[in-house]
């Protein structure tokens, strides 16, 4: 009997023990299979991540671009326009440059029309307001030094308000004093000496530029070109400068011509079509 019940709990472990050994193998293939599958299922996901970054960044990354080109549509080249002069003159002195010894007057004494007794300041206010909007007319951005006569502005901060403006070009207004039989339009840039070799190079061709259309069907003075050193306004200013000279306010037909909007209008209408050309 105790034989019998013996072989019985012998039975009874040994089968569960060879059902288990035999079912171990499937189990690990099972587990292994497992892995396999969340190994598959995990890679798919990170890649989906990924790819989600990317996304989002190539998104960003077109954004700047359209931004970039948007501001580059908006921007626009900026002209500084210097009407000379104002009301009241200021005799006390600057240097005429960074670090010169050389001083002038802050601003002088306005010219006045021999016969119609004009002032310069006012004359070289009218030009500037009538040449600001043929300007803008061409898609230029411009920025007047002054909007009223009773300021107190020397030629030093006349450049620096083109500096602060950034300006691409800086156009300054003047209808001249002389002897009476001097007449005609003329144009004063930056000497060779005076400044950079680009600037004075950009200089240069605006002036060119701009007497190629006003004297085709107006008088020039002698040459129609000079060139300065000793101008504060050119020696402070960052960019590409020139001084217009309309014309003589002590030679009666210049300053009758001075007086007339209709040749006002023909006078800056030629002066803008010389800016724009000489890009």
């Amino acid at each position: 009997m105790q034989k019998l019940h013996l072989a019985l709990l012998t039975v009874a472990v040994l089968i569960p023990l060879a059902f288990f050994t035999l079912l171990q193998p499937v189990w690990k293939d099972s587990l292994a299979t497992l892995d396999k599958e969340h190994v598959l299922v995990a890679k798919p996901e990170k890649n989906v991540i990924i790819k989600q970054v990317e996304s989002k960044k190539d998104k960003q990354g077109a954004k700047k671009s359209v931004v970039s080109k948007e501001k580059k549509k908006i921007s626009k080249p900026v002209i500084v326009i210097d009407a000379s002069h104002q009301r009241t003159k200021d005799l006390t002195t600057e240097p005429i440059a960074p670090k010169s010894t050389e001083r002038r007057a802050k601003q002088l004494a306005s010219a006045i029309g021999v016969v119609t007794k004009q002032k310069e300041y006012h004359v070289t206010m009218n030009y500037a307001k009538a040449l600001r909007t043929q300007l803008e007319e061409k898609g230029y951005k411009v920025v007047l030094t002054r909007s009223a006569h009773d300021v107190k502005l020397s030629n030093k901060e006349r450049a620096k308000v083109a500096n602060k403006a950034r300006a691409t070009l800086v156009i300054s207004l003047h209808a001249d004093g002389g002897k009476s039989y001097q007449n005609g339009f003329y144009i004063m840039s930056p000497s060779k000496k005076s400044t950079t070799s680009k600037r004075y190079k950009k200089s240069n061709q605006q002036a060119n530029a701009i007497l190629k259309k006003v004297s085709t069907k107006g008088k020039v003075f002698s040459t129609g070109h000079f060139y300065r050193e000793d101008l504060a306004l050119f020696n402070y200013t960052k960019a590409p400068a020139i001084s217009i000279q309309l014309g003589f306010l002590t030679n009666v037909k210049d300053d009758k011509k001075l007086a007339d909007n209709v040749y006002m209008e023909k006078l800056v209408k030629r002066i803008a079509n010389g800016i724009q050309a000489a890009k």
